[in-house]
């Protein structure tokens, strides 16, 4: 899964090229260099394993956006939109506004109306995710400002990563046990 493996945070005191570009997909950036990548240029701003992770929640939600059984409504017709929109301001705002109204149906009363319930299945691993990804952007955050002043080593680094990681495959692996989610989509 690792991809623009040449701008992750430097560690382990070993030198990094950074290439000229970045193959990152701009539906897929995570939220941080999303946000960071508005007002400097991508190829530059540190890019964390935990990135990398995020980026896979957001693939996997264009995914159910796009094969969810009869689709999800017609909040989710928006939603696959700003899959679609190039302005990196205009982007990140609207997929902000979709992280909070996935995490807002945590009491199910406030979104119930707006989302079909064969959308119901998808929410609890979408909030679970979510809610992992802002752990690992304070854990990247960590990791940063400890690098700015003494590189860590890569043990270090590891025990640092180690708990978010298994965090993250413990709720991808429930998901893909769980019965009520469609078995092809």
């Amino acid at each position: 899964m690792r991809i623009d493996v040449d701008h992750a945070i430097t560690s382990c005191g070993r030198p990094v090229s950074i290439s000229e570009h970045r193959s990152a997909t701009l539906p897929y950036l995570s939220l941080r260099l999303l946000h960071a990548s508005r007002n400097e240029d991508l190829v530059y701003l540190p890019h964390s394993l935990t990135d990398e992770l995020e980026s896979f929640l957001w693939v996997l939600l264009h995914v159910i956006l796009m094969k969810a059984p009869s689709g999800v409504g017609t909040e989710s017709a928006d939603w696959l939109e700003s899959f679609d929109i190039r302005d990196k301001k205009q982007h990140h705002m609207a997929r902000v506004y979709i992280k909070t109204m996935i995490l807002s149906y945590q009491d199910p009363s406030d979104l119930a109306p707006i989302l079909e319930p064969k959308f119901a299945p998808f929410i609890q691993i979408l909030i679970d995710l979510l809610v992992l990804t802002d752990k690992g952007n304070k854990l990247a955050q960590r990791i940063e400002t400890v690098q700015i002043g003494n590189p860590l080593q890569e043990e270090e680094v590891v025990n640092l990563c180690k708990e978010y990681y298994k965090e993250f495959l413990d709720i991808v692996f429930a998901a893909a046990s769980n019965p009520s989610l469609p078995q092809t989509w």
